[in-house]
């Protein structure tokens, strides 16, 4: 071979395969490239260049016509490899599930590092209009005077959207925030210290206002922005002060059903087990005794509800209402017996005392498989059934019925039955609703609002005047009705004056009952007003007999609750 197509050959390699232009894909040129290496192989083997070690060993010649493509790339960046070691380290140091961190344009973190150095302050609160509530966003807006003198209004900057806070669209907390305008009552001596608001979730506390009425209001980090801005809330360093500090014991909680709460079993100080609520569901006295758990101190693998509650021992009937009643553990270490929620009445529906239907059978299904057989129960109830059928039966219930009551007096004055919530005011409603979160009902054009059914039980209901027939006559809507119980809260009414008790001429004889008037207005001039469903409301009150219209001659019984106590 020639020394000028040697020469020409060694060019050709030089350039790279993926470079050369005149290269055929066919057998036959690969066969001719073929014979073409080896013919440069050889001619290389007797020129003077110098040889070089390969990475195996075995000496070959190391000419630039010899490098490959990536020899050659790898020749001309030495630190590559390096580089490319380097990247590949840095991303095994990585989390693999954290979030992807995505380089901002540089035109957009100018604009962040202008807003960051100057950031907006947010509006003013005009005095020329008032808060109005955002149904769309459950958010209260405050009014905000614009170009022009236009009135806008713009949420506080705690409820912002992150645009709208960009923007400069909101107005600082501390703007429409003020001072509380209610004492705190003293928790030692009031009777209901605190409240379960479950439509907000939230625990209230008993305040006095200027002319000596109760009201239950939320501690400040609760507040909403419009509770705030009218001071109706409660400094947190009032009502609570640091936990005891009592370590979680590693035992199944209990289920508190007066108070509707799951308790912790704890370590007290001197060595004993202490039942103690979560901060977020404990009342005034156990916050201001520190007698309650940091929310993030229980695990959230903990079983909850009342079925950890309940006890293997067997059920009991109670013959005075026709019905089982199932064992449960208190905190305290008794064991009270208790209806299945189906079969519970009002009053022990709006305090509690009962047990879910679905908790029992599951609970009767697997004490039935593991206990000894124990049907007295069953035995007793199937018994008053049979006895029930009978004419004249031994076993019915030969207890006197309440007298029917009155609805107007001989002289024309309208009294109340003793149940049934009174109607308030557009305006007191609204004052009321401002503060919920409704639903729309589109298949019949009305709003629902979160109503508590039960103790911990809240549903979405209508109002009176948006309820059907059917619905009215069932008590299925919402009433308003005083955050405590009715007789705490009739009873506290006159204490102050403002409601009492008459005797009236019926036509059934004298009675002493409240006058339909004055239950109207200490509806309505109560401070705060809940939504409870009618037929919880009234259900409760007609087994409350100090709520019912006294005749001459009627012995009134107290029945504080319904629960059966072991002895």
């Amino acid at each position: 071979m020639s020394t000028a197509k040697t020469k020409k050959l060694i060019r050709r390699r030089q350039k790279g395969p993926l470079q050369r232009s005149s290269v055929r894909r066919s057998v036959t040129s690969g066969r001719a490239a073929n014979r073409t290496r080896s013919a440069t192989d050889s001619a290389l083997s007797g020129s003077a260049l110098s040889p070089s070690l390969g990475s195996g060993g075995s000496q070959r010649a190391s000419t630039p016509g010899a490098l490959t493509r990536s020899q050659s790339t790898r020749s001309l960046t030495p630190g590559r490899p390096e580089a490319r070691r380097a990247r590949a380290d840095a991303r095994a140091d990585t989390n693999p599930y954290s979030p992807l961190q995505v380089s901002k344009p540089a035109a957009l973190k100018r604009q962040n590092a202008k807003r960051d150095l100057n950031p907006t302050q947010g509006k003013q609160v005009s005095p020329k209009g008032k808060p109005k509530r955002d149904f769309a966003t459950g958010r209260t807006l405050f009014p905000v005077e614009g170009d022009g003198g236009k009135i806008q209004y713009l949420p506080v900057s705690s409820e912002a959207t992150s645009l709208e806070v960009q923007n400069g669209a909101f107005i600082p907390d501390a703007a429409v925030q003020k001072a509380p305008v209610n004492t705190l009552a003293d928790l030692t001596t009031v009777k209901s210290a605190s409240l379960r608001d479950f439509a907000t979730g939230r625990t209230v506390f008993a305040t006095e206002t200027a002319d000596g009425k109760r009201e239950y209001l939320p501690k400040r980090s609760e507040a909403t922005a419009l509770e705030l801005s009218q001071g109706k809330y409660v400094p947190d360093e009032q009502v609570e002060v640091p936990p005891k500090g009592n370590k979680v014991l590693n035992k199944p909680p209990l289920r508190d059903f007066a108070t509707g709460r799951t308790v912790f079993a704890t370590a007290a100080v001197d060595g004993s087990t202490e039942y103690l609520p979560k901060k977020s569901e404990a009342t005034a006295l156990e916050l201001n005794q520190g007698r309650y758990l940091n929310d993030e101190d229980v695990t959230a693998k903990a079983p909850l509800g009342a079925e950890n509650a309940m006890s293997d021992r067997p059920p009991k009937y109670d013959l005075g209402k026709g019905r089982k009643v199932y064992p449960v553990n208190t905190p305290e270490g008794k064991t009270i017996y208790l209806p299945r929620k189906g079969e519970a009445d009002g009053l022990e529906l709006a305090k509690g005392l009962f047990i879910p239907d679905d908790v029992v059978a599951n609970h009767e299904s697997q004490r039935r498989r593991t206990a000894l057989r124990d049907d007295a129960a069953d035995g007793l109830q199937r018994r008053a059934q049979r006895a029930a059928k009978l004419p004249a039966g031994v076993n019915r219930r030969n207890d006197r019925e309440p007298p029917i009551p009155v609805r107007q007096a001989e002289d024309g004055t309208p009294l109340w039955d003793g149940f049934t919530p009174p109607e308030v005011s557009e305006e007191k409603q609204h004052e009321t609703l401002k503060t919920l979160k409704p639903k729309y009902d589109i298949g019949k054009e009305r709003m629902l609002y979160p109503t508590e059914t039960a103790q911990g039980k809240v549903e979405y209901l209508p109002l009176h005047r948006d309820a059907s027939s059917e619905e009215k006559f069932l008590k299925r809507h919402a009433a308003f009705v005083p955050p405590e119980l009715l007789e705490n809260f009739l009873t506290n009414a006159e204490a102050q004056g403002e409601i009492t008790r008459q005797s009236f001429v019926t036509k059934q004889g004298d009675v002493r009952a409240y006058s339909q008037e004055d239950i109207n207005n200490v509806f309505e001039q109560a401070p705060t007003l809940v939504l409870r469903s009618a037929q919880l409301v009234s259900d409760s009150a007609r087994q409350t007999h100090e709520l019912q219209q006294r005749f001459t001659g009627t012995e009134v019984v107290s029945n504080k609750n319904s629960e059966l106590t072991t002895k």
